[in-house]
């Protein structure tokens, strides 16, 4: 979101703080800026890019009359609007606090649980195969002992995830595409296109 905004007064046009815009403000959009809260759009013909939010390219076209969402980026000619809610009120802010609230993914929880009772279950296996080797071969014991303490390493387990969702972040940002929810484009289906 931006930080200011020129905001319209008697023909007069002044850089307010967002934080500072109040329903009914006129707000003046240029081309390639970010609208910064819901508006109604008064002049010109928006040409607004969602893709940031929604992960969907197409641009959407606004007539005056109709409703701009915050953080939409106009992409045409410059735009005179009127503020409809605050920035701190807007549909993207309560979206994205909604988001901020939801508790730990159900993954974590899994993950909590496991890793409980993984250490100690661990250690009694590696034991386990100790003793049961002690009697037959010394050296292979050891070796069983190792090898089970080396493989089930609770590093490499615990690295795992950490890797698997940055990959998985690094490819959802070279696609331009931030899923507000997670899981949301599966439950979705793959074939729904998201508008705002």
């Amino acid at each position: 979101m931006p930080l200011g905004v020129i905001l319209l007064n008697n023909h007069a046009e002044t850089v307010v703080t967002i934080d500072n815009l109040v329903p009914g403000n006129r707000i003046l959009i240029r081309n390639q800026e970010i609208v910064p809260a819901d508006s109604m759009l008064k002049k010109g013909k928006a040409l607004i890019d969602y893709s940031f939010i929604t992960g969907e390219s197409s641009l959407i076209e606004k007539y005056p009359g109709e409703e701009i969402l915050a953080g939409g980026k106009q992409t045409g000619e410059a735009l005179e609007l009127e503020v409809k809610e605050r920035s701190s009120l807007s549909y993207l802010a309560s979206a994205w606090a909604q988001h901020k609230q939801q508790p730990g993914t159900n993954m974590q929880g899994i993950l909590d649980k496991v890793s409980q009772y993984f250490t100690v279950t661990v250690i009694a296996i590696a034991l386990t195969g100790l003793a049961a080797w002690m009697f037959i071969d010394t050296r292979t014991a050891f070796e069983v002992f190792t090898a089970v303490l080396i493989v089930a390493c609770p590093c490499a387990l615990a690295l795992s995830a950490p890797f698997g969702f940055g990959t998985l972040m690094s490819l959802v940002w070279q696609t331009a595409f931030l899923p507000k929810k997670q899981c949301h484009h599966r439950r979705n289906g793959p074939h729904k296109q998201y508008r705002v």
